[in-house]
Order: C-alpha cells, then structure tokens, then sequence
C-alpha cells in the first residue's frame, strides 16, 4: 500500500515538474526571442527613435492671461414672461375653426382660428345705423336747431309775460270787489295765487333763454358731438370685431397653448392661448445658496448645444428665494442667440461667479491622458514634442486654465499629439517636413 502511494506521488511530482518546465519555456522563451529580434529590428533600423519621428500635427498658441472662474450647473430652457403673446380677439362668439394647435411654429400673419362672421356683421349694421342718427341729429341742430329752441323759449317766455299780466289784471278786480264785500276770502287767496304761479312761470321762462343764449346751446351741440363719437367709436369697434373673426397671429414663434375648440363660445377679449416668441426664452439654471451670492448680474453663462457647439448667455437676474422642491435658487440667463433654444431643453451649464488669477490658457483639444495624467504636448524651439503633466485650474468655452510647464507663447499640439513621445519631431500639417540634415544622414550611415 505504502509502496503505491509512493509511486503515484512520484508520478505526480514529475507531470508537475514537466508542466512548469514547458510554462518557463512559453513566457520565457517568447519575451528572450522578442527581445533577440528587437536587437535585431534596431540594429537594422526598423524602429525609429523619436529624434527621427517627423510627424504632422496641428498646434496652437498658449497664452497668458485670467479666465472667468465658473461654477457647474443645470439649467433648462423655459418661456420668459416678456417674450410670450396672448392669443386674443375684439370679436366674439362661436369658434367655427381652428387652424393650429398646441407646439406648431407660426409666423406672423398666420391664420390661427375663426368666428363666425354672421353675428359680427350684424352688429356692424346696427352701429353704421346708430352713427346715422346721431349724425342727422347734430346737422339738424346746426342747421336750424338752435334758432328754432331759442325762438321755442322767446315764445315760452312772451307767453309766460302774458299770462302774468293776466292774472295780476285778475288780482286787482278780484281785490277790489272783496273790498266791496263781493267776493269771499277764498277767491280773493286763490286769485293771489294764480298770480304768483304766473310770475313764477315767467321768471322760469326768462332764465330758461337766458341760459340757452349763453350756454345751453353750446352744452346741447357738445353733447349731440358727444354721441356722434361715441356712435363712430361703436362702429369703428364693430368693424374691428367684425375683421378680427379671423385671428392671426401677431408674431413669430411656437403656440405653446389653445383654450378654445370648435364649437367653443369665447368673449370678445377673452385668452384663447398663448404664442412664444422665438426672442421669447430664457435659460433657467439652479445654483446652491452659497453660490448664488457669487453669481452678479451681467455674468457670462456658457453650455454646449443640441449641436454640440459652445452656447452663451448673460445673467439677467438671481431670484432671491430658494426653491423648495429643488433648494436651489433660480437664477435667469438671456441667450445671446435664440437658435436652437426648444422649450424644455435641459443642459449643463457653466457659470461665472469670479475671476481666476492670471494663468496660463490652452485650446481644450490640447488636454491629453497620458500614463494617467492629464498633459500638453509642447512644441520647442528645435521642433521637438515634449509632454507635460499640467494641473486644470478652470476653463471657460474652450479655453483651458492649466498649471505646469508650459507658458504664454508656447505652442501646443491640438491634434496629433496622443502618444507622442518626448523628442519626437514634428511639422504643422500644412506645412511640407524639415528635410534631414547632411549631417544627420551621414550619422545614420555611420551607424550603419
């Protein structure tokens, strides 16, 4: 038993042994050979050291100078109160169609929807009439008005001067018989009286074309003028409604509501809906209550577009109150640019809330990764790459603050600078490379 169990352990030890050897000879054994052969390749001049490299890139200038410090942000593209238009009309009544509809871009002039013309009509009819008679009313006064209510008041007047007399002349009899004891008290208090209801009528009648003279013909032609007016604003209000049954649009920009359908029955000046402008958005971005008193009105905004190109606005305001849902404070943007601004666009934003310190600013396609760090590739004076870890103080749009060894007027590869090696020589890619020296190419055959 124990004679087997050596023998199979021995069996063992020596597979093991075996597989061992043949693992060194499979790692080991490629690496020497590629090794040999990378000799071999240098040797021949296969690889090319980077003083030899003559690669076409494209640069760019570093330069020295401050940036905006910028805070990160979320904002979204939402209406401005300023830049919308309410969808309203001076006409009335059952809507008979509706030619747009929530979302559809319109310009100005655009038929939106139409009431039904038949009632507006109408009205316009009814108020050219009602103009009709409050112009006949005051060419007649001018015509022969005036003098005939002035001649109808003489006349009430001559005829209240008459009756006076006449009942003074009726006094004095009725007097002198109750002197003679024949008439009673009673005839002789009711004769009294007649004739101070004469004398009063006729001093009514005397103030009444006094007045008219000197300033009750000028207040009746004022007030026949009065409703001549008002009777032509009617009808010029009339005529508008009855114009304005087909509603169009006032401006340029998206419907972005519609209150009415058709059959629906509108007030004349009612809100059917609402039209925004396409100068009418604005960007809404959230900052936290620390960073909003940083933010001043006036401060750049930048953030990249449904196209991926750089956008830009200016601060227009900082709300004052935080938000409850969000706890974030609003703080509202003006677009330099309206293009490619869809309601409801969400994008990340940058914002300004001070001034970064004079430093050194690249193009951001210079930033490289390289060997897990974030580089520039500058260019020397000799026409040589050289990589340099850099530290990313801040960025604006495209330009990059940066710490390291690279200064303004250094020139940076933007393009072609991945991988590159130190010393590797390089050419702008529209310009022709740098023939070798004579002196370079003799070195060459030397080593050969």
């Amino acid at each position: 038993m124990n004679r087997s169990v050596s023998i199979m352990l021995g069996v063992t030890l020596l597979a093991a042994g075996l597989l061992l050897g043949w693992a060194s000879h499979a790692f080991i054994a490629p690496r020497q050979e590629a090794e040999e052969y990378g000799d071999e390749d240098e040797e021949a001049g296969l690889v090319v050291s980077p003083s030899e490299m003559d690669v076409a890139v494209t640069t760019a200038q570093a330069e020295a100078g401050a940036l905006p410090e910028m805070e990160p942000a979320v904002g979204v593209v939402r209406v401005d109160e300023k830049g919308s238009v309410t969808i309203s009309s001076r006409a009335g009544g059952r809507v008979v169609a509706v030619e747009t509809s929530p979302g559809a871009d319109v310009h100005k002039g655009d038929v939106l929807l139409r009431f039904d013309p038949l009632p507006l009509d109408a009205a316009v009819v009814q108020a050219t009439t009602q103009s009709t008679v409050a112009q006949n009313a005051l060419d007649e006064f001018d015509k022969a008005g005036r003098k005939s209510r002035e001649l109808e008041l003489r006349v009430g007047m001559e005829k209240a001067k008459s009756n006076t007399k006449l009942a003074e002349s009726k006094l004095a009899l009725v007097d002198k018989s109750f002197k003679d004891g024949l008439v009673s008290d009673r005839a002789l208090e009711e004769a009294k009286q007649a004739a101070a209801q004469a004398q009063a009528e006729l001093t009514l009648a005397e103030q009444a074309l006094q007045s008219y003279q000197s300033v009750g013909a000028d207040l009746q032609h004022a007030g026949l003028v009065a409703a001549v007016r008002a009777a032509e604003s009617a009808l010029a209000e009339a005529k508008i409604a009855a114009e304005q049954a087909t509603v169009k649009s006032e401006a340029d920009g998206q419907v972005t509501a519609l209150n009415v359908r058709v059959g629906d029955r509108a007030d004349a000046g009612a809100a059917l809906g609402t039209i925004t402008m396409r100068r009418g958005r604005v960007l809404s971005v959230g900052v936290s209550a620390d960073v909003a008193p940083r933010v001043s009105s006036g401060a750049a905004v930048t953030w990249i577009g449904r196209d991926h190109k750089p956008r830009s606005g200016k601060v227009r305001a900082v709300q004052e109150q935080v938000d409850s849902t969000t706890g974030l404070m609003e703080v509202l943007v003006t677009p330099d640019s309206q293009a490619d601004l869809p309601l409801g666009l969400m994008v990340r934003a940058q914002v300004q809330v001070g001034v970064l310190p004079e430093s050194t600013l690249v193009p951001r396609a210079a930033l490289v990764r390289m060997e897990d760090e974030t580089s520039v590739v500058k260019v020397g004076p000799d026409g040589a790459a050289k990589v340099v870890a850099v530290e990313v103080l801040g960025e604006y749009g495209d330009r990059i603050a940066v710490r390291g060894d690279v200064s303004g007027g250094d020139r940076v590869i933007i393009d072609g600078g991945y991988n590159l090696p130190d010393g590797a020589k390089v050419h702008e890619k529209d310009s022709e490379p740098i023939p070798a020296s004579a002196d370079s190419s003799n070195a060459r055959e030397d080593s050969k």
